[in-house]
């Protein structure tokens, strides 16, 4: 069920932005009910028409995180002031009255803002519900739908599912799937959608896995990358390129998660979407290629290039991931 947001009145400096945003959510609260309550499927057009709304309401809509948290910094500021100057001069000092009429428009200004971006928080919860209907179909697998589901499960537009070894782009590569494989990959798309939606924790698999040993590197590394090959892989973790061949294909035909993280086409590697919200929710990740001096060991051969990995926390500090040079 998609929560209720408070109405308050709304300075007119705001009020389109927020009757776009009201007006775009309002479809989407309908179906979600109507979701609950019948049994009946959404059509083609109809999934088209909601992807095409969220997306509109996500990608134009301001990302305000930013201006709400020096906002937030700022009244802060000026509470401690206050205090201050009350005790300084008296708290019905001018001073301190101007103060307070400042706090006072800034609570105005992060209310606005918060209930603006709950609106939008609750666009991509109800998309998410109507998801909850997901299958391999025409309706589900138009470029928009696509482009909206993927947005709402891991933030990007992108125009394909991947689990396991299969990877969609359009309902004609469903018909090369028996009966019993489309299942398996709508109910592996469905336990990806509850953990969006906080209703399960399927994907911790692949978080718990990808943290063993040396393998956060090579996710950080797939995360990063639209797409890779054995030699990108090579060069970035300064290994030979069969070691990342084998690296990144051995929980794809050996032993990983239930959930692989690594899809394998013709040479080109990319994480599946499971992988893909995986790392959404834990990255970003970031690394940087650093070359290391040329040492000569005992054997006469060199060390070759290094590089290092971060994965960045919640409050943007980076918290070191090292990997070392073993074959799984």
């Amino acid at each position: 069920m998609s929560r209720e947001v408070k109405t308050k009145k709304v300075r007119e400096t705001d009020h389109s932005r927020h009757s776009q945003i009201k007006s775009i959510r309002l479809p989407l609260t309908e179906v979600t009910k109507m979701s609950e309550e019948s049994e009946e499927k959404l059509t083609g057009p109809r999934i088209g028409d909601l992807a095409r709304e969220y997306l509109e309401a996500e990608t134009e809509g301001p990302d305000h995180s930013e201006r709400l948290a020096k906002l937030r910094e700022l009244r802060s500021e000026l509470k401690i002031r206050r205090e201050d100057y009350s005790e300084r001069f008296s708290p019905s000092h001018p001073i301190v009255k101007r103060i307070d009429k400042k706090i006072e428009s800034i609570d105005a200004d992060i209310e606005d803002l918060e209930q603006e971006q709950e609106v939008q928080e609750s666009l991509r919860d109800d998309f998410l519900k109507i998801s909850e209907q997901f299958e391999l179909t025409e309706e589900w697998l138009q470029p928009i739908a696509l482009r909206a589901l993927n947005h709402a499960l891991y933030g990007s537009e992108r125009e394909d599912l991947i689990i396991d070894k299969t990877r969609i782009e359009t309902v004609e590569d469903v018909t090369e799937l028996s009966y019993l494989e489309r299942l398996d990959f709508e109910e592996k798309m469905l336990r990806v959608i509850e953990d969006a939606r906080g209703n399960s924790s399927h994907t911790d698999e692949i978080w718990e896995w990808v943290q063993q040993e040396d393998r956060l590197e090579l996710f950080a590394v797939m995360s990063s990358e639209a797409s890779a090959d054995k030699n990108r892989l090579s060069d970035v973790l300064g290994i030979e390129s069969k070691t990342a061949k084998n690296r990144v294909e051995y929980p794809i035909y050996q032993h990983g998660p239930e959930l692989t993280p690594y899809h394998s086409e013709g040479g080109t590697y990319r994480l599946t979407t499971p992988a893909r919200y995986v790392a959404a929710k834990h990255g970003p990740f970031e690394y940087n290629e650093m070359e290391k001096e040329v040492e000569e060991t005992a054997t006469g051969e060199d060390e070759g290039t290094l590089s290092s990995f971060a994965q960045v926390d919640d409050q943007g500090d980076e918290v070191a991931v090292d990997g070392g040079d073993v074959d799984e």
